[in-house]
C-alpha cells in the first residue's frame, strides 16, 4: 500500500485524483519501439496499443497503415508511410487525455454511432461543474456479413456492442443512449418487439438487462462516436456478433439463472403471477398484441409506455431483466428490499437491478 501519493501506478496506468492515464513507462516503451520487421512484429505492436485504445479516440485511424500489414493481401513492406503513422501514434500517446473517474452517482450517457465500415462509442459522465468528461472510448471494425446489414440494423448493433462494451460500468445504473439515427429511439424504446425484424428483435434482447433512454442527437454533436466509427479498430473476434435465433433462447434462459432469488421464491412469485388478474391481462397483450392506451383499464395504462420491454421469460413476466412483481406479493419484496436499512436511494438502486411494478420508487419511499 501507498499513502499521502497524490498520483499512483496501477496495473498500467497513472490514478490522480484528476482521472486515469496512460503509465508515463508504457508510453516510453512505446516511444523506444523500433519499427516492427516483420508481421507478428506488427501484432507486438497493435497489441501494445490496444492496451491504451480507450484513450486515444483516433488511434484506429492513425494506425490504419501499419494494420494494412497484418492483411494476406499485402508483401510486408515498411514504408515511409508506415514510419510516418508510427510517429504519428508516438505524438498521440504523448498527449493522451486523462480520463474521468467513474462514479456511480454520477449521470451516465453513452453515445454510439455506425459508418459504412466500423463501430464507435464514448462513454461520459457530468461532472459537479455540469461539464460532461469522457470514461472511455471503444472502437471496432466491422465484419463482412455486418458490413451489409442495413443501416439501422448497423446503427442498432452499435448501440448494443457499445452498451456490452461498458457492461461494468452500465449494469444496474440508469443512463442515455443517444444515437444520431432518429428511427432507432422507437426500435430501441418503446416499439413493440413483435414488429421488429428478427435481426433488431435479438439486439432488442442483448439490450433487456440495461436499464436506459434512447435520446436523439444531430450527428453533428456526435462528433467523437461518428469519428470512432470511422476509424475502427481491428476487431479481435470478427463475426461476434452474427447472432443465431438460438442465441435469444440462451439470453433468456441466463436472465433465469441469475435472478438474486431462490428458486423457491421464483415460484412463489409466478404462483403469485398466475393468480393476479392483472398479470393475466398483460401477459395477454404481449402474446396478442397491445391494445391503444384508451382501450385498457385505467389500471393497466401505467404499462403501455413499457411495452416494448415487456417479456415473458422462463414463464415470468419481465420489465427487462427485472421480475415484475403482483399487487399481493409487493410488501414482502418492499420489506426484503430494506433489509438493511441502506437509505431510499441504496433501495432503489437495490430495485432496480431486480423487480419492478409501477410506481416502485414511491412506493419504497413510503
Amino acid at each position: 500500500c501507498v499513502f499521502g501519493k497524490k498520483k499512483v501506478k496501477f496495473l498500467g496506468y497513472t490514478i490522480s485524483k484528476e482521472g486515469v492515464g496512460i503509465d508515463e513507462d508504457k508510453v516510453k516503451a512505446v516511444l523506444e519501439m523500433p519499427a516492427p520487421k516483420n508481421v507478428s512484429g506488427v501484432r507486438q505492436l497493435l497489441g501494445t496499443l490496444q492496451v491504451n485504445a480507450k484513450f486515444l479516440p483516433e488511434l484506429a485511424n492513425i494506425a490504419s497503415p501499419i494494420s494494412q500489414l497484418l492483411s494476406t493481401k499485402y508483401e510486408f513492406c515498411w514504408t515511409e508511410r508506415q514510419q510516418a503513422a508510427l510517429e504519428a501514434i508516438k505524438i498521440a500517446l504523448t498527449s493522451a487525455p486523462v480520463l474521468s473517474h467513474f462514479s456511480p452517482n454520477r449521470n451516465t450517457r453513452v453515445a454510439a454511432d455506425a459508418s459504412s465500415f466500423g463501430l464507435g462509442a464514448v462513454l461520459e459522465q457530468e461532472q459537479k461543474d455540469g461539464t460532461w468528461k469522457p470514461v472511455s472510448y471503444a472502437s471496432r471494425k466491422m465484419s463482412e456479413t455486418e458490413s451489409r446489414y442495413a443501416q439501422i440494423e448497423r446503427e442498432a448493433l452499435a448501440a448494443t456492442w457499445a452498451c456490452e462494451k461498458f457492461q461494468m460500468y452500465l449494469l444496474g445504473k440508469h443512463f442515455s443512449l443517444r444515437t444520431d439515427h432518429k428511427p432507432l429511439v422507437q426500435l430501441l424504446g418503446t416499439k413493440p418487439l413483435s414488429d421488429l425484424s428478427a435481426r433488431l428483435q435479438r439486439f432488442r434482447m442483448r439490450l433487456m438487462q440495461y436499464s436506459y433512454n434512447v435520446e436523439y442527437i444531430p450527428g453533428k454533436k456526435m462528433i467523437i462516436a461518428d469519428m470512432l466509427s470511422r476509424a475502427p479498430i481491428e476487431s479481435t473476434d470478427p463475426g461476434s456478433d452474427a447472432l443465431l435465433i438460438d442465441e435469444v433462447e440462451a439470453f433468456a434462459q441466463h436472465i433465469g439463472e441469475t435472478l438474486p432469488f431462490s428458486d423457491a421464491r421464483l415460484q412463489r412469485i409466478r404462483e403469485a403471477q398466475v393468480s393476479d388478474p392483472q398479470t393475466k391481462r398483460v401477459r395477454e397483450y404481449i402474446v396478442k398484441g397491445w391494445p391503444t392506451k384508451k382501450r385498457m383499464t385505467p389500471e393497466d395504462r401505467s404499462f403501455h409506455q413499457f411495452e416494448g420491454q415487456m417479456a415473458i421469460l422462463n414463464d415470468l413476466l419481465m420489465r427487462g431483466n427485472r421480475v415484475f412483481i403482483p399487487r399481493d406479493y409487493r410488501s414482502e419484496i418492499l420489506d426484503q428490499i430494506h433489509v438493511g436499512h441502506l437509505g431510499i436511494t441504496k433501495c432503489k438502486s437495490r430495485a432496480k437491478e431486480t423487480v419492478w411494478w409501477p410506481g416502485i420508487n414511491s412506493h419504497i419511499e413510503d
